[in-house]
Parts: C-alpha cells; sequence; structure tokens
C-alpha cells in the first residue's frame, strides 16, 4: 500500500531498457548511489543530444554541446545525478512515431526500512506548454487515474486494492491532494491519505512537484515523493523524474517481497506514466 503515492505522478520494463541492460552501468545503481567523480564531462559542439560512453568498468565519459554543459553547471549535485542516469539511459535522442510511450523505467529498492522507487519518462512537449496542465492538480482525478484497476498485459485477477478517487482540496494556503483506496484482500477495508504539495513548479534550473504525508497513518509511518522536470534547451520535449519513499513498520519491511510490490505498485506507475504522456498527446493537439 505505500508506495500508492506515486500512481498520480508518473510492461514494467520496456524491452529496449531489458535490451540496455548490460550496457547501461547505472540500470540497476539509484541515483544517489552515482559517484560524480567517476564521470568525465566534455563538450561536442556537434551533438544535440547529450551522449554517454562507458570507458572502463568505474569511469564513463558524458559529452554534451555548450548549451546542455551550462545546463548540467548549475545543477546542484543530486540533479547533476539524475542527468547522468537518464544520459546513461539514452532517453536524450530523436523520438519518432510515438515510441516515446515504451520509453519508460523504474527501480525498486529497499533501503533504510523504506521501500524506495524511481520512475522515468518522457513528455512530448515543452515543459512550458505542460505546465498549466501539470499545475491544474484539481483535474487530476478525471484523467490521471484512467484504467488504473486493471491489470497490464492481460494478466488475471484483481490488485489487493483499488484506487477510488484522487481529490484537490486547500486548507488556508496548503493546498492538498486526497487519495482514496479500498483494500480488496488481507484486511479489507477503506483509506484515505491526506498528501501536502509543494508546488516549485517555477523553480530553476530544474522546477518539480514534492508530495509528504502530513502525519503517520495506519498504513505507513512516512510517505514522500518528488516529480521532477528535466528540460534541456533546444529540445522538444522533456523528461519526468519521479522518485519516492514509503517508510514502514520492521515487520512489513522485511516480509513483503519487492516482487509483491513490483507488480501491485510499478505496475499502476506504468499506467499512470502512460495517461500522462496520452495526455500531453491531446493538449499538443489543440
Amino acid at each position: 500500500m505505500c508506495l500508492v503515492t506515486a500512481l498520480m505522478l508518473s510492461s514494467v520494463f520496456s524491452n529496449s531498457f531489458e535490451e540496455q541492460r548490460a550496457l547501461t552501468p547505472f540500470y540497476s545503481i539509484a541515483v544517489e548511489d552515482i559517484d560524480l567523480a567517476k564521470l568525465n564531462i566534455t563538450v561536442d559542439e556537434k551533438l544535440k543530444y547529450p551522449k554517454f560512453k562507458k570507458e572502463s568498468k568505474n569511469k564513463f565519459s558524458v559529452l554534451l554541446n555548450k548549451a546542455h554543459f551550462d545546463y548540467y553547471n548549475k545543477l546542484p549535485d543530486l540533479d547533476k545525478k539524475v542527468f547522468i542516469k537518464i544520459v546513461s539511459l539514452e532517453l536524450f535522442r530523436e523520438i519518432r512515431n510515438k515510441n516515446y510511450l515504451s520509453e519508460q523505467y523504474t527501480l525498486l529498492y529497499k533501503r533504510d526500512e523504506a521501500f524506495n522507487i524511481e520512475t522515468v519518462a518522457i513528455v512530448p512537449m515543452t515543459y512550458e506548454k505542460a505546465l498549466p496542465v501539470i499545475t491544474d492538480y484539481n483535474s487530476y482525478n478525471d484523467w490521471i487515474l484512467k484504467d488504473i484497476n486493471i491489470r497490464r498485459e492481460g494478466e488475471k485477477g484483481q490488485y489487493f486494492f483499488e484506487v477510488n478517487s484522487l481529490r484537490y482540496f486547500k486548507e488556508k494556503e496548503q493546498q492538498f491532494l486526497e487519495l482514496k483506496v479500498s483494500m480488496t484482500k488481507f484486511s479489507k477495508g477503506s483509506f484515505t491519505i491526506n498528501l501536502l504539495i509543494h508546488d516549485s513548479t517555477k523553480a530553476k534550473p530544474v522546477p518539480s512537484v514534492s508530495l509528504a504525508m502530513n502525519g503517520p497513518s495506519d498504513l505507513t509511518k512516512d510517505l514522500g515523493g518528488t516529480l521532477s522536470f528535466i528540460a534541456l534547451p533546444g529540445l522538444p520535449y522533456f523528461v519526468t523524474y519521479f522518485t519516492g519513499r514509503a517508510e514502514v513498520g520492521w515487520i512489513y519491511y522485511k516480509l513483503i517481497p519487492l516482487n509483491l510490490i513490483q507488480s501491485q505498485f510499478v505496475e499502476r506507475i506504468c499506467t499512470v506514466l502512460e495517461n500522462i504522456q496520452y495526455k500531453a498527446e491531446l493538449v499538443k493537439q489543440h
């Protein structure tokens, strides 16, 4: 239940990423574990898109044109690591024939008694054009949860919880999203999670939206996540990077296997990522 926040923001690994796994050194490495000291950043004005090279087991090169090099140098270290991971996944490149709909990446792992997740997806429009959609929190329930309770890849059965609604509301100057879910197995019942919105969508150089619980609940001790928007100069699209963390009780942390989280949560995240991409396509056409 604890990673359900990610559902509103973002097959689980596309075939293209499966093929890249052996070639991409950061495929199974969390962003925070990337060592910037092992990277050589070089300017190549002939490049339209950033390029990643593996020089040796522990040495890597990133080639950037001047505009992208200047962008990179403005980033704080953590955002530099996000940028490097996206470059290593070869997401900054020519996008044709809507191939971006399969360009999704997800990493799920346990650390410090919490479930952690990273997801990356391409949004096929400029960030400036997408911004009104991103900040229209009141409309999220109308489109972002489409098919959220339907199993992917034709699998039978149902998820052990259903996502019922996502409501936006305000209290004084604070904005919230109210997520309602119901359990279909195990301990049946309905639950409400209120998530405080921290809107940094106009910040530079990396705008973002963060969500956090305003107190512990029956489902989780702590829950939060940030959706960052990486928009490179000169490119007609941007990339979303979501990182989320759910701290649970020790017994759940030890007993719940990652493959269960994978089937129950990550599948839904992929559905939401596709909803975001399709929504962007509709906006782009008007």
